[in-house]
């Protein structure tokens, strides 16, 4: 590469960063409305092995994670005891259990983009509670199996 492709190519990177630095602007900006509108559902994990915020909860809706939060919410995901498979004595563990709580909350709001906070709230509780109840009963029926 010659000295002239070189100087071509360099602006063009600089073109190109000064582009991807105005679109992280923008997506930082819309991220910032997103969490300072969000009525917030949070969402209740049962990661209590680490000091961090995230471990008390953390809101399905916009992801924010804030001590304040904790305090006086108006619609709760209670998952303390649900996908138990996840470590969450973890960050790690508790962020991938989030990740699987909140896309099945995008999937019940792709299914009915209308409902109210307050039905996907429910619809949420319900699910998980039937799910740890049906893990329950399956846990049970294989004990007895070990037993016979």
């Amino acid at each position: 590469m010659n000295l002239e492709e070189k100087i071509v190519k360099s602006m063009d990177l600089q073109r190109i960063k000064e582009e991807k630095i105005r679109e992280l602007k923008e997506v930082t900006a819309l991220v910032q409305d997103i969490e300072d509108n969000c009525e917030h559902i949070l969402v209740y994990l049962g990661c209590f092995d680490f000091a961090d915020t995230q471990g008390k909860c953390r809101c399905v809706m916009c992801g924010k994670m804030e001590e304040s939060l904790y305090y006086d919410p108006k619609y709760v995901i209670h998952a303390e005891n649900y996908l138990p498979e996840y470590d969450t004595t973890t960050k790690e563990g508790c962020e991938a259990k989030f990740d699987a709580i909140q896309i099945l909350a995008r999937g019940f709001l792709r299914e009915r983009p209308n409902q109210t906070l307050e039905e996907l709230t429910t619809r949420m509780n319900s699910l998980i509670q039937e799910s740890i109840t049906y893990r329950e009963e399956q846990n049970k029926t294989r004990n007895l199996k070990m037993d016979i």
